[in-house]
C-alpha cells in the first residue's frame, strides 16, 4: 500500500496567517477605541485614492500631549464634508494615540482652546 504524501503550499499558509494577523490585529484595535477614548481636532491635509482602487482616503494630522500624530481613513465618494484643511473631531485611544478614527463632525471653529490631552466628549455636542 502506498502512502500520500500531502504537499503544502507554504506561501499560501504563510499569506493566509498574515491576513489572519492583520485581521486581528484591526479587530484588537476597534476594541480598545470603543472601550476609552477621547476627542481631540484633526485637520485634512491631503485626499488620495486608496491603493486598492476603492474610494478616496483623507490624510489628516492631530495633536495630543505635544506630539503630532498623522492619520488616514477611508471617506464616502458620495459626501463632499472631507476638503483639505478642514477640521474635524477625532476620536482616538489615550494610551495609544496613533489608535484614532477620524469623525465626521466638523469642528466648531469658535473654540479657541483644545486641551492637549483631548476632551472626554466632543464639545457642545447634544
Amino acid at each position: 500500500m502506498k502512502s500520500r504524501k500531502i504537499k503544502i503550499n507554504w506561501g499560501v499558509v504563510v499569506i493566509l496567517s498574515m491576513l489572519l494577523l492583520l485581521i486581528i490585529y484591526n479587530i484588537y484595535r476597534n476594541v480598545q477605541l470603543n472601550s476609552n477614548y477621547k476627542y481631540s481636532v484633526a485637520k485634512v491635509i491631503k485626499i488620495d485614492a486608496s491603493a486598492d482602487g476603492g474610494g478616496p482616503i483623507a490624510i489628516f494630522t492631530y495633536r495630543v500631549n505635544g506630539k503630532i500624530y498623522k492619520g488616514s481613513a477611508a471617506i464616502s465618494s458620495k459626501t463632499d464634508i472631507y476638503k483639505i484643511g478642514r477640521n474635524f473631531y477625532i476620536r482616538f485611544y489615550p494610551k495609544n494615540p496613533n489608535n484614532s478614527d477620524l469623525t465626521e463632525k466638523p469642528f466648531n471653529d469658535t473654540l479657541r482652546v483644545i486641551p492637549p490631552s483631548g476632551w472626554d466628549r466632543i464639545p457642545n455636542d447634544k
